[in-house]
């Protein structure tokens, strides 16, 4: 369950937004006035605390700027920590799990791409099932299938930063 985010009006008395970052108005115990808020988790994300609750700060940057956060919001770039208003969109947890790249356990660093039987498979995850689109002699080819289709099952949300002149 998603916590509810403070108020758009509580945001804009607390902080002002520039370049994708929210800072304070005013000094606060755990802030200075002008200073940016928030500090980068694990994960990757940024966050911080309001009224002694911890918010991820993409999701307070939406709240800031439009009120009515959704419940998924994607990173159009796939970074995490650029929280700029115009990198974020809603999305639907299908949409921004295709817009992710390879898993760290990838040995190719090629999403949808793997070594099998000493050809290259490609694949896809559509409606949470495993779908086979085929075998290719070399993994460029694999991932160029695997960004076609890609692109034809999720559209603006398709993960293909390998494949900028495909």
């Amino acid at each position: 369950m998603i916590k509810p985010l403070p108020s758009k009006e509580l945001l804009h008395d607390l902080f002002f937004y520039e370049n994708g970052i929210l800072f304070h108005k005013k000094s606060r115990s755990k802030g200075k006035a002008n200073a940016p808020i928030g500090w980068v988790e694990k994960n990757g994300y940024w966050a911080t605390n309001v009224a002694g609750t911890r918010y991820r700060l993409h999701r307070l940057v939406w709240q800031f700027h439009h009120g009515n956060c959704p419940s998924t919001l994607d990173h159009i770039d796939g970074n995490k920590s650029n929280n700029a208003i115009e990198n974020l969109r809603p999305a639907t947890n299908a949409q921004n799990a295709a817009n992710r790249g390879a898993l760290k356990t990838n040995k190719l660093s090629l999403k949808g791409v793997c070594c099998e039987r000493g050809k290259y498979k490609a694949n896809i995850k559509i409606n949470g099932r495993s779908c086979h689109i085929g075998y290719f002699n070399n993994p460029e080819d694999a991932y160029v299938a695997y960004c076609k289709k890609a692109k034809e099952v999720f559209g603006e949300f398709a993960w293909t930063s390998n494949s900028s002149n495909i």
